[in-house]
């Protein structure tokens, strides 16, 4: 029944509504009957087309064949469901029992109905039939509309226009052209140091890696591929040759500036102190010096255009920017304890101690040169990092060689200050106080650190008795400029703190050197700020107020379990001066707490001894 039902139906290659709805009851009930259920095979569904519904489908596919074989004829107009009800039942009648459907307020139009039905009966993909009447295929219409600049357009560039990207887009592709770049480059530079090369051909190489470590991102890279050990393999020669050293100090120094950089640091030592040393071949200009090598060594030193370092150097050498690249590093901060152990291990300290002596021997001989005292200033920088609270530094410095470097330390120190005593305030010379101020400060910090809990270095200071008067009287006057005469007078307080703070004999010997115009000196020290107190808004009264601080503790050391001093002491100040004292280093003790800054438990020893000198108990 379901093929007859087909073959009856179609008209013109198209099946009624009539016949698919009979069909799909027809469909129904064989399910129903499979499921074990008796139905009416033409039994009405219970929802289905009503007869007028199907009457308006049935007409509408007549008008569309008669248009079709005679396209001459006028157009039947199209009857709505309501008009084709009105027609006599003889012109279409369903072959199945019709059940009214509900009332829709908009119906559908038959080709909708139809569509519908064809779908649900028949679900299967079937060949399109050609139809004379149907429309013709849309055609996309072409966006004509101005391009979108949203952030994720996703229009198609024209070849002209480029290929449009975002902002991030941009961004990640000029950092990836940039790094792609960098790594070309330095590969290139690191191909070109290899041991077949020429001597030029490295220096040359060398010197455009120096010139792409002024940028970070190239620094960056060369740490975050470890190439830092293959580099320095290549360098181990660098010494031996002047503009070779000369581009190998320049990208030392440049790496060097590196702030995170404690982890690689210390393989960099042996090449460093290979071009640190003055001795060294690289370091004396070639005796037969090429054009090509002149050149070399003036592009080398365009790198430092507009830097402090070419105003310091004019004739920049590589001990200078080796030495100024170890400071770099020692001055900053973190764990340095690998780099100061390297320094000691390669012999670069004992090395800074020889250049240092050479700079002073003998004592008021001649005065430094601008490049002379700015390259001792950085020598004593590092040897100052070095020894501070590193007891093994210390130790080799103190003892090794009989305490050579105290007595090159004392011999500068002596060397500073009589050519800080004969330069002339109102100089125009660039080696004027300042710059000499800044070595003898340099040269005290280092001695301060070699004296610390040191009792053999102290010892060896004191014995110099020439050099603790000379020394102690710094304090006295204008000898310091202006702008660094509050640091130059706590520092060589703070040294003669060092030398009396656990050494009986040592106070004898301080005492006996500087004579009675050291009781007036300390308490003239101490006289000019006792009245002031520490106070942020006020510098010079704070300056005052720490040093007569350091003035008192000086004192007070001088007179611990020594009553010959604390007696002459005693006599040329008023009684109850040592309370006056200890009210005055509490006051700085409290001032320092409320800084953040921590003092520890000397200067409660010191109020307490103080107090105790007044009601003769110590």
């Amino acid at each position: 029944p379901l093929e007859m039902f087909r073959k009856v139906s179609h008209v013109y290659g198209k099946r009624s509504a009539a016949s698919v709805s009979s069909e799909r009851i027809f469909m129904e009930a064989v399910k129903s009957s499979s499921a074990g259920e008796e139905k009416d095979p033409f039994s009405a569904p219970k929802e289905c087309f009503s007869q007028a519904d199907i009457a308006a489908i049935v007409d509408d596919d007549e008008v569309c064949t008669q248009k079709s074989e005679n396209p001459s004829r006028p157009e039947t107009p199209v009857r709505t469901p309501s008009e084709a009800a009105a027609r006599p039942k003889s012109v279409a009648t369903p072959l199945a029992r019709s059940v009214s459907s509900p009332a829709r307020s908009q119906p559908k139009t038959p080709r909708e109905t139809l569509r519908k039905l064809k779908t649900e009966s028949d679900p299967s993909p079937r060949p399109k039939t050609v139809r004379f009447n149907q429309e013709a295929p849309r055609v996309k219409r072409e966006r004509t509309d101005p391009p979108t600049t949203h952030r994720h357009t996703t229009a198609e560039p024209s070849e002209e226009q480029g290929p449009p990207c975002s902002a991030q887009e941009a961004f990640e592709s000029r950092e990836s052209g940039k790094y792609l770049q960098i790594a070309d480059d330095l590969q290139f530079c690191i191909d070109g140091l290899g041991p077949s090369q020429s001597l030029n051909v490295r220096t040359l190489s060398l010197f455009k890696m120096a010139k792409e470590c002024l940028d970070l991102d190239a620094r960056m890279y060369i740490r975050a591929h470890n190439l830092l050990p293959g580099i320095l393999a290549a360098l181990k020669d660098a010494h031996l040759h002047h503009t070779f050293g000369l581009s190998a100090a320049a990208f030392l120094y440049f790496l060097a500036k590196d702030t995170l950089s404690a982890d690689t640091d210390s393989i960099t030592v042996p090449v460093l102190a290979d071009l640190a040393r003055p001795t060294s071949a690289c370091n004396a200009p070639p005796t037969t010096a090429s054009k090509q090598h002149e050149r070399m060594a003036t592009q080398i030193r365009t790198l430092f255009t507009g830097k402090q370092l070419l105003s310091q150097y004019p004739k920049l050498m590589p001990h200078q920017m080796a030495m100024e690249a170890i400071a770099a590093v020692l001055g900053q901060q973190g764990n340095r304890a690998g780099f100061r152990s390297e320094l000691r291990v390669t012999g670069l300290l004992d090395a800074i101690v020889d250049s240092l002596e050479s700079l002073c021997c003998p004592a008021g001989s001649g005065k430094m040169d601008t490049a002379t005292l700015a390259s001792t200033e950085a020598m004593l920088r590092v040897v100052q990092s070095a020894v501070f609270k590193d007891e093994a530094n210390q130790n080799h410095l103190v003892h090794s060689r009989d305490s050579h470097a105290v007595d090159v330390l004392i011999d500068l120190i002596s060397h500073l200050s009589s050519q800080l005593a004969s330069v002339e305030p109102a100089s125009n010379d660039r080696a004027a106080p300042t710059l000499v101020a800044e070595c003898l400060f340099g040269a005290v910090r280092v001695l301060l650190g070699l004296t610390h809990n040191n009792e053999a270095a102290c010892a060896r200071v004191c014995r110099a008795t020439e050099f603790v008067k000379t020394t102690l009287s710094l304090c006295t006057g204008d000898r310091f400029p202006s702008e660094g005469r509050h640091d130059g007078i706590v520092l060589v307080v703070s040294l003669f703190v060092n030398l009396v703070e656990h050494s009986e004999e040592n106070r004898t010997l301080v005492v006996s050197a500087c004579g009675p115009a050291s009781w007036q000196l300390l308490l003239g020290l101490y006289a000019t700020g006792a009245d002031e107190a520490c106070d942020t808004t006020n510098a010079e009264e704070t300056s005052k107020s720490i040093i007569a601080t350091y003035a008192a503790v000086l004192l007070c050391f001088l007179c611990k379990d020594h009553p010959t001093n604390r007696a002459a002491l005693s006599a040329a100040q008023p009684a109850g001066h040592f309370s006056s004292m200890a009210h005055h280093v509490a006051q700085f003790e409290a001032y320092r707490h409320s800084a953040g800054i921590s003092t520890g438990s000397d200067l409660e020893n010191v109020i307490r001894l103080l107090v105790s000198y007044d009601a003769g108990v110590a």
